[in-house]
């Protein structure tokens, strides 16, 4: 009877992880058995990229390495079900962890130890390996998330090996300190413990999840063994929910699978159950018919001496105990799913980080996990033929090395929804991700540059060339604007003094450009539509614009103290025609009469209406700052603009006034 357990205490140890994920009876908690790896950044130099160089890191943690080794190889141990050899590791590690006195690691061996002494059946072990956790871990007032997690594993299993030696009371008071520790701790943490307390004992996260226990082609996916363990596993979450009728439907498949592995043990503790149930329905016949198969069992040589009735002493006990910790377990689910709802949306595994699978079927966060492992591991491997690194520290970090290796080889394997949950939320983890992404997205940038580079430059020139149009049809429409302006005011007219080449003197016309294009001029502004009191001249007989005193009309002695950039010319056949204007109108005058000169005759001679603004600034320099100055005959000879400019500079940038002409 040594390998044939009571199906109460394997199953309720054992129940099923979902479908895919349960492999074999035996895999209980094997994820406890993971190496501490929330320190595993500090376990070699892991200067891996700029981003991630930092001074600490560079230290080589030797009692890191050393503590991490002897986990993995425990881990590894249990895996293979060398339990012996994997106890022979945790001791060992155990006695690192007390060097420095760190509680929550000690505690983690501890808890560790149980899971092995139970698989082992030596539950006393493991109830003594719990207490002395549990503990330690009451110990100091400081919390953490890893602790209130550990404190939930220590006291779930607590629950369960106290089940199975029959100490109900201690079940019921080690499942109310879990559930203490659940509420006491953070809000964002309470729906994570809670989960994983439903999973340690029923391999679900939630009694949702587990729906209601109907898995379709099962048979196909399972070796007869695994699907035996499975449908007992089943029957009883099912039992335990009070689905009596799914339970019966699962423990006579169970049954079955047992007999056709020749298990006696597995075989006989399914019929006591099946009885159980069939008892409540008062199904007589079939009891009947159970009980004498059980009798038949119970003539195995396995059984031989045994008695029935100390056999299943306590069984009903057990199934009340286990029904009571799994009502409290589901009502608090009830309770607190609209409270834990928003949390958990806030969790990491809500985030996008494990939605992007590679070609391997794995989340991002195993890639960058494991690229940041290959990648200390390449680190180390360098650091190796470093001669300046002594013998120790040659050690350490080959040790660390295979350490690194085996974790990659475990994160491989392992299937477990609460340790990849516990690896994803690791500091170390999220720096990988961090690092992936950012490395993703410069290996992108520098994809598209190579690719599109091409395209890049003719877009970029595209622009280029679309901004210098845009400026220039810009300034064009400037422009336009201004000549438009000034047609509107030439074509109502306005009074100019119009200097006479014959007569010594200046006087005053009204002007206007007639819609034939001609320039009109009389004496009086209301005659100016009367053929009889006009003269005029056509634009299309104009040869030129002048602008400024270049005629000998305005280069008169009497013409002397007319402003240069106040007067312009119009070049005739045979004569000119010159005028001297107000400020406001020299501008206007000019701009129109040059643009209709040139749309009437393109070979004339005219100005632009920049080249006119250009020219008014020259004029009016040199008439203020270098004329005063000269002789009449140093006037004749043409001086450099620079004298004006720097004279202009001189005066502050500011045209002399009135009263400073007169000082002069």
């Amino acid at each position: 009877m040594s390998n044939n357990r009571n199906i109460v205490q394997s199953s309720y140890l054992t129940a099923p992880q979902q479908q895919q994920q349960f492999q074999q009876q035996q895999q209980y908690q094997s994820y406890v058995n993971q190496p501490d790896m929330s320190n595993m950044h500090h376990t070699i130099a892991t200067r891996m990229s700029d981003e991630e160089s930092d001074e600490e890191e560079d230290q080589i943690n030797i009692d890191q390495i050393t503590y991490n080794s002897l986990i993995i190889e425990a881990y590894n141990a249990f895996q293979r079900r060398d339990l012996k050899v994997s106890i022979d590791f945790y001791l060992k590690a155990l006695g690192e962890a007390e060097k420095y006195q760190n509680i929550e690691r000690i505690s983690l061996i501890k808890s560790n130890l149980a899971v092995i002494y139970f698989h082992s059946c030596q539950y006393k072990q493991a109830e003594q390996q719990l207490k002395e956790a549990a503990d330690l871990l009451k110990q100091g007032s400081q919390r953490s998330d890893h602790r209130s997690a550990l404190q939930v594993k220590v006291y779930a299993n607590l629950a369960i090996v106290n089940i199975i030696l029959n100490k109900f009371d201690e079940a019921i008071q080690a499942n109310d300190e879990a559930m203490n520790t659940i509420y006491s701790s953070k809000d964002i943490q309470k729906r994570d413990l809670l989960e994983e307390l439903v999973y340690l004992y029923f391999r679900f996260l939630s009694f949702e999840s587990m729906g209601n226990g109907i898995f379709d082609n099962a048979e196909f996916k399972y070796d007869e063994p695994t699907l035996a363990c499975f449908y007992s596993s089943m029957a009883l979450n099912r039992e335990l929910c009070n689905d009596n009728q799914a339970a019966l439907t699962y423990h006579e498949k169970a049954l079955k699978m047992w007999e056709q592995i020749n298990d006696p043990g597995f075989a006989l503790l399914t019929l006591k159950h099946i009885i159980q149930i069939s008892q409540q329905y008062s199904d007589q016949q079939n009891i009947v018919q159970y009980q004498n198969r059980m009798n038949e069992l119970l003539k195995h040589p396995d059984f031989k001496g045994v008695n029935p009735d100390t056999l299943f002493k306590k069984f009903e006990e057990k199934i009340k105990c286990a029904k009571q910790i799994t009502s409290v377990l589901k009502r608090t689910e009830q309770q607190s799913v609209k409270q834990f709802q928003s949390q958990v949306n806030k969790s990491i595994l809500k985030s996008n980080i494990g939605d992007i699978l590679n070609e391997y079927g794995e989340p991002l966060w195993k890639q960058a996990l494991r690229l940041r492992l290959c990648t200390s591991i390449s680190y180390s491997r360098s650091l190796l033929k470093d001669e300046k690194i002594d013998k120790k520290q040659r050690e350490a970090i080959s040790l660390g090395m295979e350490q690194m290796q085996k974790t990659i080889f475990m994160l491989k394997n392992e299937k477990h929804p609460l340790v990849e949950k516990q690896l994803m939320q690791m500091p170390f983890t999220k720096t990988a991700i961090d690092n992936l992404k950012a490395a993703v997205n410069r290996l992108k940038k520098m994809i598209l540059t190579v690719t599109y580079l091409e395209a890049f430059d003719k877009l970029q020139d595209y622009m280029i060339d679309k901004s210098r149009m845009s400026q220039a049809f810009k300034q064009q429409k400037r422009v336009d604007t201004l000549i438009n302006n000034a047609y509107k005011y030439v074509m109502v007219g306005d009074y100019l003094l119009k200097c006479n080449k014959t007569t010594n003197g200046r006087l005053q016309k009204f002007f206007q450009l007639a819609p034939d294009s001609t320039l009109r001029w009389t004496s009086r502004e209301r005659n100016i539509n009367k053929k009889d009191k006009i003269q005029y001249y056509c634009m299309q007989d104009v040869k030129g614009v002048l602008y400024g005193k270049h005629t000998d009309v305005l280069q008169k002695s009497f013409n002397k103290k007319l402003e240069p950039w106040l007067c312009f010319s119009l070049v005739l056949k045979s004569r000119t025609l010159d005028f001297y204007c107000e400020k406001d109108q020299i501008n206007r005058w000019l701009f129109a009469l040059s643009e209709e000169t040139k749309r009437k005759n393109p070979t004339a001679f005219v100005l632009k209406p920049s080249q006119v603004l250009w020219r008014k600034m020259k004029m009016i320099l040199y008439y203020h700052f270098v004329d005063p100055h000269l002789t009449s005959k140093e006037r004749k000879i043409k001086h450099s603009f620079v004298k004006a400019i720097i004279a202009f500079n001189r005066n502050g940038q500011k045209l002399p006034t009135e009263k400073d002409k007169k000082k002069k």
